[in-house]
């Protein structure tokens, strides 16, 4: 009895001390479970912050797209955190931190995101299409000096192409197209029309801006359909000048339709117009050294004597299409030196007039005889500009 009684103990003894090792090696299990569990949780945390930061990058681009600079953005909910963006416009080159935030168990989880802000003049493309870009007949593009750019935002492999060129025309140009398209094909070009070295990629989609009429546009009286007969100034027809002394005018419509109807601007002028139609030998004169910018609200139909800037200087001459406004077709007789910006707006140019400035709208479409050339001053114009967020960086 006593024999049993002392094996039954070392049997208990043994299992005691089994249960107690399986119980250590359970918890001690349980420990690195739980630590790879909040390692892991860590990491989630971390690349929640990291988008959070990243949120507070593309809020900032909104409010600089909305023509706002905001030096800090505070603390914002976003989901399960918020983030803060601090920018310095002022710096070289501008830039703006974007810092993420969760906080779990009392403690902050921190990404930051640091990316230099750019901006740069919508004119500083010979052509740019939103959409898709057409190019035919004997045309050249280029610049008047050095080599220009087309771009499109399209990445279109089927017709119509994001870029399409047919006939012969001469393009000296370096030519990009939407973000991650594939080059061969989505330009239907020629290799020795467009060289493969002259095609590309954008690294990003083109913003483009929205046009916004002038703020006196409601406050002045509008004038209806209006037809220029014979010379007549534009100091005759307008009164009103805006903050910068420019005289300002806008009508419903305006016409100048025959030979010898001139309308000639003998001082600075801003012009908001619905419907803009130039025929026959009919034509805008701009007096030297006089600014001319004309916002289109509908469509526009240049022919005849076009709009002559005789200074042939492209600053000197802006049109604007808004968002209404779909169509700028050009067909005059006359060379015509400015700048043309219609983010919705078909753009048309034919005949043989050239073009000497910068076409930028939703579809571009040159074709006929006309040479298009890009005017580098236009690059530091101060139209409407795209504003970049580049070079991201996240920050330890």
């Amino acid at each position: 009895m006593r024999s049993t009684n002392n094996e039954s103990g070392a049997i208990l003894a043994i299992v005691i001390i089994f249960m107690f090792a399986l119980t250590i090696t359970g918890l001690a299990f349980l420990n690195s479970t739980v630590m790879e569990y909040r390692l892991a949780m860590r990491e989630v945390h971390k690349t929640q912050a990291f988008y959070l930061a990243d949120g507070g990058i593309e809020y900032l681009l909104v409010k600089l797209h909305n023509e706002e600079k905001p030096d800090l953005i505070p603390w914002t909910d976003l989901e399960d955190g918020d983030y803060k963006v601090i920018a310095s416009y002022d710096a070289t080159p501008a830039y703006a931190i974007s810092t993420g935030r969760i906080i779990k168990r009392g403690q902050e989880i921190l990404k930051r995101i640091k990316v230099t802000i750019s901006e740069s003049s919508v004119f500083d493309y010979a052509i740019f299409g939103e959409h898709g870009i057409e190019i035919s007949g004997n045309t050249f593009i280029g610049s008047i000096n050095g080599k220009a750019s087309i771009g499109t935002n399209s990445k279109s492999e089927e017709s119509p192409y994001a870029i399409n060129v047919e006939g012969n025309p001469t393009i000296d140009a370096n030519v990009a197209i939407g973000p991650e398209g594939d080059i061969a094909a989505a330009i239907n070009a020629s290799e020795t029309v467009i060289p493969p070295e002259n095609r590309s990629t954008l690294g990003e989609p083109r913003y483009m801006p929205e046009v916004d009429l002038p703020d006196w546009v409601g406050t002045t009286i509008l004038i209806g359909d209006y037809t220029v007969k014979g010379p007549e100034n534009i100091s005759d027809i307008l009164f009103d000048t805006d903050a910068e002394g420019n005289l300002i005018g806008h009508f419903g419509s305006l016409h100048i339709l025959a030979t010898g109807d001139e309308l000639v601007i003998d001082q600075d002028c801003v012009l908001v117009i619905g419907y803009l139609e130039i025929r026959s030998q009919g034509g805008i004169y701009i007096n030297p050294s006089k600014n001319l910018t004309i916002y289109v609200t509908q469509n526009a139909d240049i022919g005849g004597n076009g709009i002559v800037n005789p200074d042939e200087d492209s600053t000197l001459l802006h049109i604007y299409g808004t968002d209404s406004c779909e169509s700028i077709n050009f067909s005059g007789t006359e060379n015509f030196y400015g700048a043309v910006y219609a983010r919705e707006a078909e753009i048309t140019v034919s005949g043989t007039a050239d073009i000497v400035g910068s076409l930028i709208g939703d579809t571009v479409d040159v074709g006929g005889n006309p040479n298009v050339r890009w005017d580098p001053a236009l690059g530091q114009d101060g139209g409407p500009v795209f504003t970049n967020l580049t070079n991201w960086e996240e920050l330890p």
